[in-house]
């Protein structure tokens, strides 16, 4: 799941990669990824500020 700014959307992994596309008007973004887990891996997140000018 990616988070930017509390808008939420559910990304599906392929092959241990997810790829997400968008628009972002100039601005500060907190972004933070999640990974759910699954019966091999454990979850995970991490988080980011994103400024773009």
């Amino acid at each position: 799941m990616i988070d930017i700014n509390g808008t939420k959307t559910y990304v599906k992994v392929d092959g241990g990669f997810a790829y997400y596309k968008t628009f972002l008007e100039s601005g500060d973004y907190n972004v933070t990824v999640t990974y759910l887990g699954d019966d091999k891996f454990n979850p995970a997140e991490t988080n980011n500020m994103i400024s773009k000018g």
